[in-house]
């Protein structure tokens, strides 16, 4: 009469031991398609983007390849912002990550919650030549 009690008993326990060595990193695989809206203030530069980020992702690391499209507002009028590359030392804790699109812009995000199929964060990218510097930061998301 013991062996029917027991059998569920070991599957339950089975199962928390189980949940707890199971890993909550964030599936970032796959195409996204992001919007992102880099301002930056002291030199009046706001710059649009749309494109599609394709992220190849093995367990904590991530990489991949952008292209996007996108207009800056500039004090001299709108300027192309078209561009492509690669997404490099991407890198993920849990639902958060951070990765590089080099060589001038910096990004960080997360899954939003209860949301598998939508990420959100912060960009920021740095150009600098000899006469100025421009620092544009501002919001981004992703969807798939």
């Amino acid at each position: 009469m013991r062996l029917p009690l027991a059998v569920p008993l070991a599957a339950a326990l089975l199962a928390c031991t189980e949940a707890g060595t199971e890993s909550n990193t964030a599936d970032i695989q796959g195409t996204w398609q992001f919007t992102e809206t880099l301002i930056d203030v002291l030199n009046q530069i706001t710059c649009a983007d749309t494109g599609q980020y394709h992220l190849v992702q093995d367990g904590v690391t991530f990489a991949g390849a952008y292209d996007q499209r996108g207009i800056c507002q500039t004090r001299s009028g709108p300027v192309n912002n078209r561009d492509n590359g690669s997404v490099v030392e991407g890198v993920i804790t849990g639902r958060t990550f951070r990765f590089a699109v080099p060589p001038f812009c910096e990004y960080e995000g997360s899954v939003v919650t209860g949301e598998a199929n939508r990420i959100t964060g912060q960009g920021i990218c740095i150009l600098e030549d000899e006469f100025q510097r421009l620092k544009l930061t501002g919001p981004w998301e992703a969807t798939r």
